[in-house]
């Protein structure tokens, strides 16, 4: 039996019936032609495709696409695009981002994902400030750039130095830098199955959560200054917090069946 013919995709088919809202003459708009184009040239389909993003202008084109689409909270698209990413490799995974959500409350998860080197696509649409605030500074803000909320955010930080008595903002302190590679929070990626149940999500947040306590209790039991002590202690104090919240937590989720991994159909890589 011969197989159907698969007709090819054009760009236009890559586009929902969702009217993009930005502003006239966005560099947004040629992003989006841009994405659907390519999408068309490199022969993918919409359902082989996920598009995931943050928070911002940027992160409205998951919405503007027929692909699958996850649309997260701030700075943590990378983070969601890893995971899916590795549960299910078989999908070419998007990642859609601003200069704020990417490189301000994500800047972490840049670099992370930079390190583990996942195959994803990042698509960062740089402009230099937070649109959707209307004129507050990103972290790529050019140095003396000016406006109200720049005045304001000027204030903060020279009200943070003479707090801390700092007459500059310290540079990174190396010597309280991770011991390995990743932070103490993190999962291994062995450590997840796209089967996997609550129960098990819920199992590896407590055995990250203790891993961190057991870290910042480490660093309190060292010889360290004093500030820096009782900072890793009450980081240490909330960790336990945390321990004990999921403990609670796993007592009224059922834990998964013996056999839960069986699949009679796995997904295959490339399928």
């Amino acid at each position: 039996m011969t197989a159907p013919a698969v007709t090819a995709l054009a760009a236009k088919d890559f586009k929902s019936d969702y009217k993009p809202i930005w502003c006239p003459g966005c560099g947004d708009y040629s992003v989006l032609s841009s994405v659907t184009k390519a999408l068309a040239t490199l022969g993918l389909r919409p359902e082989n495709v996920a598009v995931v993003s943050g928070i911002g202008c940027s992160s409205r084109i998951p919405a503007y696409t027929t692909c699958y689409g996850f649309h997260g909270v701030h700075g943590r698209s990378l983070a969601a695009a890893t995971g899916l990413k590795v549960a299910r490799p078989d999908l070419t995974v998007l990642v859609a981002s601003g200069d704020g959500d990417g490189y301000s409350i994500g800047g972490n998860h840049f670099l992370h994902a930079c390190r583990r080197n996942v195959d994803l696509t990042y698509i960062v649409m740089d402009n230099h400030v937070y649109g959707m605030t209307k004129g507050q500074p990103s972290p790529t803000t050019e140095p003396g750039w000016s406006s109200k909320l720049a005045q304001v955010e000027a204030l903060h930080a020279k009200r943070i130095l003479e707090e801390m008595g700092w007459p500059s903002m310290p540079a990174l302190p190396v010597a309280y830098a991770w011991e390995s590679s990743e932070a103490p929070e993190t999962a291994a990626f062995d450590e997840l199955h796209y089967l996997m149940h609550p129960w098990h999500a819920l199992e590896i947040a407590l055995r990250c959560e203790l891993q961190a306590q057991q870290y910042f209790e480490g660093i309190a039991a060292s010889k360290v200054p004093r500030r820096v002590r009782t900072t890793a202690l009450e980081m240490a104090e909330e960790e336990r917090e945390h321990v004990q919240l999921i403990r609670d937590w796993m007592k009224k989720v059922p834990k998964p069946p013996a056999r839960w991994a069986d699949d009679p159909d796995p997904p295959q890589l490339g399928e």
